[in-house]
């Protein structure tokens, strides 16, 4: 059973989806979806990123389900997940072409982004 998120976590996912789905509604650039979509990544893994943006919407399934690669994945750290967001999560979405992933550290108050080149 996963633990439930603080309210910090809740408060920075809330955050980043409103700044991103503002600009990219705006923009007609592409989708944000919070971590309630599930991800189907190319190899046949399976997330629920805490904001995914997607702007090649063929990938979008009904219901928005993603069945492809989103352009961002953010994580925001929790005790629980730290070490799958910095390791297995890390290395899977750099395999399947996710052009940035951003982690975010909520308590200590630092984010890394991470490109694909």
């Amino acid at each position: 059973m996963a633990l439930s998120s603080t309210s910090e976590h809740s408060t920075i996912i809330s955050n980043l989806i409103i700044i991103f789905g503002n600009y990219f509604w705006l923009n007609d650039k592409g989708r944000v979806f919070g971590d309630n979509i599930d991800v189907h990544l190319p190899d046949g893994n399976l997330f629920m990123p805490d904001v995914s943006v997607v702007c090649d919407r063929s990938i979008i399934r009904k219901h928005g389900t993603i069945y492809g690669t989103p352009d961002l994945i953010v994580e925001v750290l929790s005790r629980s997940t730290m070490d799958e967001d910095f390791g297995i999560k890390k290395n899977i979405y750099e395999k399947n072409g996710v052009k940035e992933y951003w982690i975010i550290e909520p308590y200590q108050k630092w984010i890394q982004v991470y490109h694909l080149i």
